[in-house]
């Protein structure tokens, strides 16, 4: 079986050599963009673990209840339980970009609900510790933060604002 299938391939590539060399440079390129936008992602869900690392620490457990949520009265339970520090919720929504030069496109928000964060304290070295006003800053419902690349594809600066949109 591999031999015949070995025959066909080297045939194709006897008489159609050019058609054959296109056809592996464009699953090559195929490969590279998928693995590309592949290591972006991972890369972009990182920096928000990082970052939501350095504000409430390291989880050693993450429970997901899917796109329906989970009732905020479980979160208090699990709060309860004894051996647990704390147990903070973290958001994922979908919306959709509605202005400037990428209207229409979806977005992902990765979002810690800090109703309570005046409880928590950033963990990490002194050489990390933010101010009381960056602090404020940083946990103002109106601050998002966008990767630098990401933001000059939308044309934002520091201190602009974006409206999305989604639902639920």
């Amino acid at each position: 079986m591999i031999r015949i299938l070995l025959l066909l391939v080297l045939d194709h590539v006897r008489h159609q050599p050019f058609r054959a060399f296109l056809t592996v440079v464009g699953v090559a390129i195929g490969v590279s963009a998928w693995l590309a936008i592949r290591l972006a992602n991972g890369a972009v869900y990182q920096s928000f673990e990082d970052s939501v690392a350095s504000v409430v620490g390291k989880a050693s457990i993450t429970l997901s209840c899917g796109s329906g949520g989970m009732d905020e009265s479980t979160i208090e339970e699990i709060q309860r339980f004894p051996g647990v520090q704390s147990a903070q919720p973290v958001l994922k929504i979908e919306s959709m970009i509605q202005e400037g030069p990428s209207t229409g496109h979806t977005l992902v928000i990765w979002g810690v609900d800090l109703l309570d964060y005046e409880g928590l304290r950033p963990s990490g070295d002194s050489a990390n510790a933010i101010t009381d006003n960056q602090w404020k800053q940083v946990f103002s419902p109106q601050t998002v933060f966008l990767g630098e690349e990401f933001a000059g594809e939308l044309g934002l600066r520091e201190g602009q604002t974006l409206t999305v949109t989604s639902q639920g």
